[in-house]
């Protein structure tokens, strides 16, 4: 299944870009290059480092994802946002997050579930054009 609207491939193109900045730069402070510490194990904890990781990587996946409009790049999309916003709204300090990376967290989380349902709505109008 892949995005077939030309305004939904744009915007699917541009979710894509900013997923892509998010991950790199969730696997660059879990690489110790891009943040305070030499040692992002200590600074975040197991748990921490483990949770950058996989949203990083979950964000990354979901880039190429969205770039070769695939609607499983939404939900990897919509899982990694998921992740980030529970622990943060359970309010485990070993997540910490700025402003603006809370803001991109609730945008691409956002992001996903509307292309996800833009697509269901297109699928449903168009039955053609899904297969």
């Amino acid at each position: 299944m892949a995005f077939s609207a030309r305004k939904i491939r744009v915007a699917a193109r541009i979710v894509a870009g900013i997923s892509l900045f998010v991950g790199l730069a969730n696997v660059l402070r879990a690489f110790g290059t891009f943040g305070d510490s030499f040692n992002p194990i200590e600074q975040y904890g197991q748990f921490g480092f483990s949770v950058l990781v996989i949203t990083g990587l979950l964000r990354l996946f979901a880039a190429v994802g969205l770039w070769a409009y695939a609607t499983w790049g939404a939900a990897l999309l919509l899982i990694a946002s998921l992740i980030e916003l529970v622990l943060i709204f359970l309010a485990i300090t070993i997540v910490v997050i700025s402003p603006l990376g809370f803001g991109l967290s609730v945008l691409l989380f956002f992001s996903g579930v509307g292309l996800l349902v833009w697509r269901y709505i297109n699928t449903r109008h168009h039955p053609a054009a899904s297969g």
